[in-house]
């Protein structure tokens, strides 16, 4: 079973609001740098290196990847608007690039990809494993696959309980454990290159407040904005912004 926690709906209205501007992509995209260095090889740059992004929709991360690393990229997503996508990759100045319309669940492709990757997808789904599984089958041989999460236990879970309730039901937390991607690795016979919390605490909110929402809102805030700089200088559970994982294929 692959009960899906959102739907088309959802991620058109959650992205309705989607820039597509170079500078925007290039900052949104940018925080990531240093993440970016670890899943690319620098050996791949300038080779044709085939990337597909699953969950594609608005494409600012598949765009910003292709155009760093002169990678020949892949977006795959079910989304009514993924036409939408083409923006993401004409403010990149890629003009090289494959559009897949398709529900990831359903969907057989025989290309093999050397990097295959997904942004806030896994945790949508109940059965989060076979998902994480599916990935698998797109990558070739010595191939790396990076998936990065929320991390939406700790202080974030009680925050989303007082804030934030609606988005919090559409997240499978029980993905939300470095020890998940640690096992994943080990079925799989992967070697993990990274399996880290890394970011600030998130304070963001996704649904109409009322007043002492709006007042818990801002102390978080507030809060976040300060401790922040430590809280990324020393990742936990308890309240950082996401997990990520890296991946390679072992022969």
């Amino acid at each position: 079973m692959h009960y899906k926690l959102t739907s088309r709906e959802y991620w058109q209205k959650y992205y309705n609001k989607t820039y597509f501007e170079k500078e925007q992509i290039e900052t949104i995209c940018g925080v990531y740098d240093d993440l970016w260095k670890k899943f690319i090889r620098h050996k791949d740059n300038d080779k044709g290196g085939k990337i597909i992004e699953v969950g594609a929709f608005p494409g600012r991360y598949i765009s910003y990847l292709s155009k760093k690393y002169r990678l020949i990229p892949t977006a795959l997503d079910y989304n009514n608007n993924i036409h939408l996508i083409k923006k993401s990759f004409n403010a990149m100045g890629v003009k090289k690039y494959s559009l897949i319309k398709e529900d990831f669940l359903k969907v057989t492709l025989n290309k093999k990809y050397d990097y295959v990757y997904s942004i806030g997808f896994v945790e949508h789904f109940i059965n989060f494993g076979k998902i994480m599984e599916n990935h698998l089958k797109l990558l070739g041989d010595r191939g790396r696959l990076l998936i990065m999460i929320p991390n939406k236990r700790g202080l974030r879970r009680l925050y989303g309980y007082l804030c934030d309730y609606e988005n919090l039901k559409k997240h499978n937390l029980k993905c939300m454990d470095k020890s998940i991607f640690h096992s994943f690795a080990k079925e799989n016979n992967l070697r993990i290159i990274s399996n880290e919390y890394i970011g600030g605490f998130q304070y963001s909110v996704h649904q109409r407040m009322n007043l002492p929402q709006k007042l818990l809102f801002r102390i978080v805030r507030l809060l976040s904005l300060f401790f922040n700089s430590y809280i990324e200088k020393n990742p936990h559970w308890l309240y950082s912004a996401s997990i990520v994982a890296i991946f390679e294929k072992i022969d």
